[in-house]
This record gives C-alpha cells, sequence and structure tokens, in this order.
C-alpha cells in the first residue's frame, strides 16, 4: 500500500487525537524554556565567581545577585576575603592529598597480591561509557544515574507511545533541570529510541520474562491498542499489526511463534477474537505471521505513531528494529521527509553474531547508508520454545564474528558513526569473547547499553571492557597505520592532540568548536580522559554523547560585540570551571585544550597542554593562549 501527502495527514490527526502528545509535549516545552533561563543566569553567575575582586566580564549581569545569596556575599566580601578563599582551597587540596596517601596504605598490609582501586582514577571510567534503557527503568534511579556522569539514554518504542510507557521520559528532563540548577552547570544527556519493529510480534508480558503454555481451545484477543503493549496476558495480546488486521477475516489462521497456530472466530473493531488450535508457548516479543493476502505496507502505522511521538518530545536519533533492505530504508526516509523529520539521524539494530554469510554483501551499503548503529548479541545455542516441558538453561557459548562482520565494524569505526553494544550476554557470562573479537567487543564500541533487568552484571563488564580496552589501545597506537582523509589536516590535530594527552596523562579535553566534528574525531582515536565539548549549538546535545567519552557543556553568551579570541577564551574558562567543580582536574594536573585561532574558521586549528594551577586559573589561561 502506497503512502501519500493526503493519507500521512489523516493517519497524523487520527494519531494526535488518539494519542495525548500535547501533555508530555507542553511540559517539555516549559522545561526547555526554563532551562534556557538557567543556563544563562549559571554562566553569569560562574563569571562573577571567577572574577570577583577583579575585572568582571561585560556581560556580568548585575541583577543576577539578588537572586543569589552565596553570590551576594561573594561579591561583599573584600580582596583580603578572597585571598583567604584562595587560602582555604589550598587547604583543601593538601588535605586532600595526605588523606588519598593514608587511603592508599591504609589496607595494603590486609590484601596482599590486590590494588588499591582510586574512585577517581579507576571508577570514573565507567561514568561515561554506559548507555541505559530507561523505558521500565526506576524513575528515581535517574537522577542518580545522571548525577553518576551517564549520559546517554534510549527508550523502546515498542513498548508504546502513551504516557505510562513512556513517562520517564519527562522524568529524565526534569532531572537534567534539577541536577543543573544544584551543580550550577548545564546538563544535557542524549536520548534516542528504537522504534518498533516492521514485523509483527506479540507485546510484553508481565513479567517480561513470563513463560505461558496455551492448550487447545483456549479463547484469547489479538489487540492493537498500544496501551496493551506491555500488558498482554494469556487472554489479549499485544501485536503491532494494526494495518493488517483490516485484512483478515473469520476463520483465517493465524501463527504465533514457531508452532502455535490460533483460528479467527469474529473481529470486533478491528480486535481479532480466535481460539487455540495447536497448543503453544507464549513469551513476550514472539513473532507473529499473518496470512498472505494481507496486505504489505510500506509502513507501519507503528511506525507513524513513533515517528510522530519522538518529534513531539525532540528525540532526534531514531533507531530501527532491523537493517532491511534498500527499499525499507527509502520508504523509511520518505515516511521521515512526510512527517517533517529531515533532521532525524536514522540508525539500525543489527546482531551482529547472528549474520550469515549470505548476508555479508548487504553489510556495505547498510555501512553507508545509516547514521547510527546499535549492536546487539545472541546466544547461538537456541532451545525449543514450544516444547510441552520445562525450559532448559542455555549453556555458556563463545562469541565469534564472521570475517564480513569484522569488516563491516572496522568500517563504521573508520567513518567515525557511533555504534552501541548491547553487552548484557557478556556480562551475564553467557557468551565469553574469543581473542579473535576482543576488538570489536571491548575497543570499537562508543557506549555499551544495559537493558532493565541487566545493570547489576554491567559493573563486571565494565570492569573488564577496561582492562581491554588498556591493553588494546597501546596496539592501537602502534601497529594501526594512519592516512588523514579529512581536507584541512583534521584527522592529524585530532590524532596529535590525543597522543599529546596520553603523553602528559591529561584528565580531559576541553574543545571549543563551532560544530562538533573535532570531537567526534579525539573521540575516534579513544582517549581515556573524558572529552568536554563546549559549543552555543544546543542541539548537538541530540547525538554527541553517544560517541566514545565525549560530553557536552553548553555555553552561549548575549554579548555580540566581543572578539573572537574574547570568546574562545570564555568558552575554554567555563569548560576549566566546570572540571574544576566536579573535581576532575586539580592542581598541577594537564588539561588538553583545543580552539580556533581564526574567527570564521568551523576547526579548531590549535591544541595546548594546560598544566592546571593551585589558583588564578583564569589569569593563567590568558597567556597560555596564543592569538
Amino acid at each position: 500500500m502506497e503512502l501519500n501527502g493526503g493519507i500521512i495527514d489523516d493517519l497524523l490527526e487520527q494519531i494526535n487525537q488518539k494519542l495525548n502528545f500535547s501533555a508530555i509535549a507542553a511540559d517539555l516545552e516549559r522545561m526547555n524554556v526554563a532551562r534556557e533561563k538557567l543556563n544563562y543566569l549559571q554562566q553569569q553567575y560562574v563569571m562573577q565567581q571567577i572574577f570577583t575582586g577583579k575585572g568582571r566580564p561585560s556581560t556580568a549581569n548585575c541583577s543576577f545577585l539578588s537572586l543569589n545569596k552565596k553570590l551576594q556575599s561573594l561579591q561583599d566580601e573584600t580582596s583580603e576575603a578572597s585571598s583567604t578563599l584562595d587560602e582555604n582551597e589550598d587547604l583543601e587540596e593538601i588535605e586532600e592529598e595526605m588523606c588519598n596517601e593514608l587511603q592508599d596504605d591504609a589496607w595494603l598490609g590486609f590484601f596482599k597480591g590486590f590494588k588499591i582501586l582510586c574512585e577517581d582514577d579507576e571508577l570514573r571510567i565507567f561514568e561515561n561509557k554506559q548507555c541505559i534503557e530507561i523505558s521500565d527503568f526506576d524513575a528515581n534511579a535517574l537522577e542518580s544515574l545522571l548525577r553518576g556522569g551517564v549520559r546517554c539514554f534510549m527508550f523502546d518504542l515498542f513498548k508504546g507511545t502513551g504516557f505510562e510507557n513512556q513517562k520517564n521520559i519527562l522524568k529524565l528532563r526534569e532531572s537534567e533541570l534539577n541536577i543543573s540548577r544544584e551543580s550550577g552547570f548545564p546538563v544535557m544527556a542524549t536520548l534516542f529510541g528504537l522504534l518498533s519493529p516492521r514485523m509483527q510480534f506479540t507485546g510484553m508480558l508481565e513479567p517480561p520474562d513470563a513463560v505461558i503454555p496455551l492448550e487447545k481451545g483456549h479463547a484469547l484477543v489479538l489487540t492493537y491498542k498500544r496501551e496493551f503493549s506491555i500488558h498482554s496476558t494469556a487472554t489479549k495480546i499485544f501485536v503491532n499489526a494494526r494495518f493488517l488486521m483490516d485484512d483478515c477475516k473469520v476463520n483465517d489462521f493465524i501463527l504465533i511463534g514457531p508452532t502455535m497456530q490460533i483460528k479467527i472466530d469474529t473481529i470486533v473493531k478491528s480486535e481479532l477474537y480466535c481460539t487455540v488450535m495447536e497448543p503453544g508457548v507464549l513469551r513476550s516479543r514472539l513473532p507473529v505471521r499473518f496470512p498472505g493476502r494481507c496486505n504489505r505496507v510500506n509502513v507501519s502505522l507503528e511506525e507513524l505513531e513513533d515517528i510522530t511521538f519522538s518529534r513531539e518530545v525532540g528525540v532526534q536519533v531514531l533507531i530501527s528494529y532491523a537493517p532491511g533492505n534498500r527499499q525499507y530504508f527509502d520508504d523509511l526516509n520518505k515516511t521521515l521527509g512526510l512527517l517533517n523529520c529531515e533532521n532525524v539521524r536514522l540508525g539500525t539494530r543489527i546482531v551482529i553474531n547472528d549474520i550469515k554469510e549470505e548476508d555479508d554483501d548487504d553489510l556495505d551499503w547498510i555501512a553507508e547508508s545509516y547514521d547510527v548503529f546499535l549492536f546487539e548479541l545472541t546466544m547461538t545455542q537456541q532451545f525449543d520454545e514450544c516444547k510441552d516441558r520445562e525450559v532448559p538453561e542455555v549453556s555458556a557459548d563463545i562469541l565469534q564474528l564472521s570475517p564480513g562482520v569484522v569488516n563491516f565494524i572496522k568500517k563504521i569505526y573508520a567513518m567515525k558513526k557511533p555504534t552501541i553494544l548491547n553487552a548484557s550476554l557478556v556480562a551475564e557470562r553467557r557468551l565469553f569473547v574469543h581473542p579473535s573479537c576482543l576488538n570489536e567487543i571491548f575497543f570499537y564500541p562508543d557506549r555499551y547499553v544495559f537493558r532493565t533487568g541487566h545493570m547489576e552484571n554491567s559493573f563486571y563488564f565494565l570492569f573488564l571492557q577496561n582492562a581491554y580496552f588498556k591493553q588494546l589501545t597501546n596496539t592501537y597506537w602502534v601497529n594501526q597505520p594512519f592516512c588523514d582523509d579529512s581536507n584541512t589536516g583534521s584527522d592529524t590535530l585530532a590524532r596529535s592532540c590525543v597522543l599529546s594527552g596520553e603523553e602528559h596523562d591529561a584528565v580531559a579535553y576541553v574543545v571549543y568548536s563551532v560544530i562538533p566534528d573535532m570531537s567526534i574525531k579525539l573521540s575516534h582515536f579513544r582517549p581515556s580522559a573524558p572529552i568536554l565539548y563546549v559549543t552555543a549549538i544546543k542541539s548537538s546535545s541530540d547525538y554527541i554523547s553517544m560517541y566514545h567519552k565525549i560530553v557536552l557543556l553548553y555555553y552561549c553568551t548575549r554579548d555580540t560585540e566581543i572578539s573572537h579570541s574574547e570568546y574562545v577564551y570564555r568558552s575554554l574558562l567555563y569548560g576549566l570551571a566546570y572540571l574544576k567543580a566536579k573535581r576532575i582536574v586539580s592542581k598541577d594536573k594537564n588539561v588538553m585544550l583545543v580552539y580556533c585561532t581564526e574567527e570564521g574558521t568551523k576547526f579548531p586549528d590549535r591544541y595546548t597542554n594546560f598544566k592546571f594551577p593551585a589558583t588564578n586559573f583564569a589569569q593563567l589561561l590568558t597567556t597560555a593562549l596564543d592569538f
């Protein structure tokens, strides 16, 4: 069935009437306005703190002082009080160093042969490697994740677009605003959605891992109503097949899973009342096969709902459940265009250890066409789901990848496209990575997603990934040939910057740039330190935190009369203030600064190693920057 503009408009009107997007969209819009005002006030506050008792920036807004008691007292203090504050900071740093030394010595006599882990050095690396699915996540834990440094989240649109199903999107944005208000710096996370599959599946049972045997003669209803997508039962089962149900007839047979067959008895308002004719087992997300005469549409109603919902809540990255063929990709892009979502970044989900050799030819166009990749793993030893017996546990397996898949992953990495790996099976010790696949599992992925119910094993996996990552990074620098494919030499600049940063044990990279390309290039070379991308382009937060170690820091001044060099200085200064406030940087630690020296250039053309001083880092930064 071909969809034209008129049909799309009618469907959108029906979708908006059926699904109440307006409430959550209005709340999100109000939060965006509040966030913008808060960001501006915070920037003025930070600059006032830095320059108190010294020269103030021309954009200082003194009216903000009345809104903040801490800033009032800070402004009223004399220069003597300011120097006392600096002395207190020095004493605090000395005390921290002494405590750290004592902490390292305290347990050495008890646990010989073990390394005493330093929280700052060892645990912080995990914060920015995780991606968390929030569809069924505890809403109260989202704020803790943001405080811990997680900046990448995903949600599954197959579970529905209603407020009950996706209320955590609103909770996530509320948590961002709360933490931003407390910390004094803007907090922006990347959020992307996984589209409903084009193929038909049963909805989620309660609990999701439930197994329900259905005997012959059992009565059930197949429904398209999405409120049942996470509340399916043995008597009412959601199937994402709204368009197909209209073509079904009484006495048609429908196949659920490998063996269960049901017959349609009656049809009431496009809901199918059926009887089980061949028994089987019902689980969450079982494949459903409809009669062959049913229309095969080039887009499903569920996908239209998903895209419309994502547009309303401001999500700009969508992941297709499967890459499909070229026609599928073209239809999806055409649909995005009809829904005014041309700027959406389209990715795809791929089960990398389940790709057959005959499918290797499709991997090239998939790598070229899609913007983001979500890699999944599966157990190769599958059990029979429909035997009338207790389901046995699946034994552990060895994870191996075909040469075509290995080349596919390397190609995506070379193209600097973000990859996210669902490593739950490795974290659960059900899949053990073969030595030939270490790079593809522990080095190339930008992020590691952990779905609901698998979080308890994430700590083990992240420790494992960190250990392999350090070894693989050293091997990468020695063995990987390098060729600068850029027209401006930016690849060479990024590589040199990362090499210099690793040599000087840099604790962070602070990048000021109009566009995020240089941050992405730095991320490509897999530095061990976080990359702080300071920019006035707020829309970069829609996708930038999907990349390895990148954190976005929004900075935008309303002063249009300052020079380019002054704007670069303030942006980098704001980034250093953020690192200082988060205690990522301290006295004598190295920070790599990457910036543009000429106005109008999109790519940074210079980097410098900035040794963070004990005091007056704002003044030292002026001499460190070469304009």
